[in-house]
């Protein structure tokens, strides 16, 4: 697959910049019943809870990188990202794990096959 980038957004209301770094890696949940932004995703972390969304406005969402909206259909409704970038405004993460797609495997050509009688 295509490498995948988000900008995390939100962190201001949570715990700031405080338990992020570089390489951290962050579960995103899915959303579908959030009465603000159905395309909503969280962004959580073990014993913390929830530090932040994926962006899905074009005023947070950073150039390069996708979002909610847009990543909401390649992944599974739980992913995995992994810190990459740190600004002064956004936190872009790439997608590690919870893809659905797969690279292609070509299948097995029948000429490979070693038929012994």
């Amino acid at each position: 697959m295509k490498e995948v980038y988000i900008t995390l957004t939100g962190f201001y209301n949570y715990y700031g910049f405080k338990p992020f770094a570089i390489g951290r890696r962050i579960r995103c949940v899915k959303e579908p019943h959030n009465p603000f932004d159905t395309e909503a995703i969280r962004a959580e972390m073990k014993y913390i809870g929830t530090v932040g969304y994926v962006a899905n406005s074009i005023n947070t969402v950073a150039l390069g990188t996708s979002s909610a909206g847009a990543v909401g259909h390649l992944v599974n409704n739980t992913f995995t990202v992994e810190v990459k970038f740190m600004t002064s405004t956004k936190i872009i993460c790439k997608v590690v794990d919870g893809s659905k797609r797969r690279e292609y495997v070509p299948p097995k050509s029948c000429e490979d096959d070693v038929i012994s009688f």
